[in-house]
């Protein structure tokens, strides 16, 4: 083996017993944090700035947790079907997931077909429109919106 070749070899093995160290030193609140962060489909970067912590160490404790970048998506998709059929806007869930409004609707239209205007109109029908907002309100006292 040449110089070149053990000296990439270290440091790549440093940097990634650094990231493994960096998983470790989670503690049991923030993995519990990060776990929940995860089911509901917020991005890595998103946690990671709430929790002032690395990202790096969200994306690694993710893919210890065999969590795939289309798990996230599908999680993320359901949540925001789920709030925005509990009567949120779009603008208070741009603000947890740091998208912009319009790219919530156009994402959620192309993968999913789902119609803002048929929301409406059901909302008007049922009752839910007066449910109160339980679910948002755990998101914000998870993640200090």
């Amino acid at each position: 083996m040449s110089f070149y070749q053990t000296t990439a070899n270290y440091e790549r093995y440093g940097l990634l017993w650094q990231i493994e160290k960096m998983v470790v030193m989670l503690t049991q609140e923030q993995r519990k944090i990060i776990s929940e962060g995860f089911k509901l489909g917020i991005p890595d970067i998103q946690i990671a700035e709430r929790l002032s912590l690395k990202y790096n160490q969200i994306y690694k404790f993710r893919k210890k947790q065999e969590i795939s970048a289309k798990d996230m998506l599908k999680n993320r998709l359901d949540t925001w079907e789920k709030m925005i059929r509990d009567g949120e806007s779009l603008d208070f869930i741009a603000k947890i997931y740091g998208f912009k409004p319009s790219s919530i609707r156009q994402m959620l239209w192309r993968e999913r077909q789902f119609s803002f205007k048929q929301v409406k109109e059901d909302i008007k029908m049922s009752s839910r429109a007066k449910q109160t907002k339980k679910f948002s309100k755990d998101i914000v006292k998870l993640f200090g919106f």
